[in-house]
Formats: structure tokens, sequence, C-alpha cells
């Protein structure tokens, strides 16, 4: 499964907390991948 999230970058402990998850994948998106997401 796949999940998208819009997270402020003042919140940026909530990537670490993903990140520290065995079953969790998190990285960030390009600034192109953004874009086209948002058009969508």
């Amino acid at each position: 499964m796949k999940v998208l999230l819009d997270i402020k970058d003042s919140k940026v402990f909530v990537m670490e907390l993903l990140n520290s998850l065995s079953f969790v994948t998190a990285k960030p998106l390009t600034i192109e991948k953004a874009e086209l997401i948002n058009a969508v």
C-alpha cells in the first residue's frame, strides 16, 4: 500500500518518526513530482 502525506517543513519530526519504523519506507518528493501530484 502506498500513501502520500503532506507534512509541513516545521513538522519534520513526523518524517523522522516514520523513517524509524522498520515497515515504513519514507522519502520526500522532488519538486517536480509534487507539482505533478498537485495538478491532478
